[in-house]
């Protein structure tokens, strides 16, 4: 089984321990590119599409060290991060950064059909 993971805060070199992994004060609020969405619709998709995939929330603090010691396949990333992700160690091919498009509405096109590619 692969293994993706959505990136929601920055390394903590970039935005330290209070910064790593929390919410958008907006999303929370209103709902819209809300983390707990996004994730829940690719876990939707990957059930719908049966792939042999496992998607969740990253459980590093976004340490790109860690979460390629993990065996990571795929990383998403979301659009206020791209800049605050230290991306040096990932491989470009399966790094995934959304647009805020994408976030906003949930759209998991490209990551099922990175997933399909991949599988």
């Amino acid at each position: 089984m692969k293994h993706g993971i959505l990136i929601y805060g920055p390394t903590p070199l970039f935005g330290g321990q209070l910064g790593a992994n929390k919410q958008n004060l907006i999303s929370a609020l209103f709902g819209v590119g809300n983390n707990k969405k996004l994730v829940q619709a690719v876990k939707n998709q990957i059930v719908t599409n049966q792939l042999d995939w496992h998607f969740d929330f990253d459980q590093t603090e976004s340490n790109p060290q860690e979460i390629m010691n993990q065996g990571t396949d795929l990383i998403v990333v979301l659009p206020e991060l791209v800049k605050k992700f230290d991306t040096g160690s990932i491989p470009t091919n399966s790094l995934i950064e959304l647009t805020s498009t994408e976030y906003h509405q949930n759209d998991v096109t490209r990551i099922i059909s990175y997933m399909k590619q991949q599988s």
